[in-house]
């Protein structure tokens, strides 16, 4: 018994003393004019040095876009408190990247984003701030990379087989969604929101407003705090049945 509770007893204090991170998810929807868009939000807090990971997914649903106004070119938010830089993401990852031809078909150039090298990302925060960014592909000449909806099931051309030529103008586009990841940003905690966002759309930015449809907020324990629980339950089931044989 000596063993048993010399050894459970700083293995409960080390777990105890494991924390959590909190990771919060904001969505955001429009659908204004027509058209359909969502945002998801979603800030990792990992604790250590008030860092935090930033996640945006945006997502077009509108699948009969009469022009480039149906395409999100962008997304514009605030970010309370202090955050570190936001520029380019670290990481990213959707749908197709495709040319849209005007008979309403796709062809296709990379079979999804992460394919796409980094060099030729024009996804980026354009608004010179971090508190209100401005993540948009509107920059540098002619705009492409817009995030455009996918085809529905069982249907193999947009809008009957035409699409407006302010929209082909703007190749290759982004199908369906894309998510952009910016990682270990310094200021982003536990009690850090997102608000005030609106929708860039073909050539312009922010011009879409948007509503708060949800807000989840979890708790996950850091993988330390698992690993060492293991090591616990390890310890406890070798020391029992090394008590078991020593009767």
């Amino acid at each position: 018994m000596r063993y048993l509770r010399s050894f459970a007893l700083p293995a409960l204090a080390i777990i105890g003393s494991a924390s959590a991170f909190a990771s919060t998810s904001f969505t955001f929807f429009n659908n204004s004019g027509g058209n359909s868009y969502e945002a998801i939000f979603t800030l990792d807090s990992l604790g250590a040095g008030n860092t935090g990971d930033l996640t945006v997914q945006l997502l077009n649903l509108q699948t009969a876009p009469a022009d480039d106004t149906g395409l999100i070119s962008g997304v514009a938010f605030t970010l309370n408190g202090t955050p570190g830089t936001i520029l380019k993401p670290t990481s990213y990852s959707g749908g197709e990247v495709a040319t849209p031809n005007s008979n309403g078909t796709l062809a296709v150039l990379y079979s999804a984003l992460t394919s796409l090298p980094a060099a030729n990302l024009r996804w980026q925060n354009i608004s010179g701030s971090n508190t209100n960014i401005q993540l948009s592909t509107l920059s540098g000449g002619q705009p492409n990379q817009l995030i455009m909806a996918a085809l529905p099931q069982g249907q193999t051309v947009y809008d009957n087989g035409s699409l407006s030529p302010s929209i082909t103008n703007h190749a290759p586009d982004i199908i369906g969604s894309a998510t952009f990841v910016f990682s270990n940003v310094a200021g982003i905690g536990a009690s850090t929101v997102v608000s005030a966002v609106t929708f860039g759309q073909g050539t312009t930015t922010g011009t879409e407003t948007s509503r708060l449809q949800s807000t989840v907020v979890t708790a996950t324990p850091e993988p330390e705090t698992s690993a060492l629980f293991g090591v616990g339950l390890l310890g406890f089931g070798f020391l029992a049945r090394k008590r078991s044989r020593n009767r």
